[in-house]
């Protein structure tokens, strides 16, 4: 018994990290978006891409589809990280 609360306890803590995450902003709260998953349209150096607009254009790379979904429908609705730099927050690499 003692066993399955460790392992519990050890899945929750690993977790934390995607909960602890800041609620990125947003200047919308509604958009049209075309998504679609594959390696053309991508940047050379990028997972994945959004083309901000109405509707709002989200290509993602296969290797990397769904964790950089979350960060792309961001940049939809208005969030900009720091300086256009290379960020992956919401997306793991």
């Amino acid at each position: 018994m003692r066993s399955i609360c460790y392992l519990t306890l050890l899945f929750m803590t690993g977790c934390a990290s995607l909960f602890d995450a800041p609620v990125p902003y947003r200047d919308r709260d509604a958009v049209t978006i075309r998504f679609s998953v594959q390696d053309s349209g991508v940047p050379d150096g990028a997972l994945a891409v959004a083309y901000p607009g109405d509707p709002c254009t989200i290509i993602v790379r296969p290797s990397v589809y769904p964790a950089c979904v979350t960060h792309e429908v961001a940049h939809c609705l208005g969030w900009r990280h720091d300086n256009d730099k290379y960020n992956s927050m919401y997306c793991k690499d």
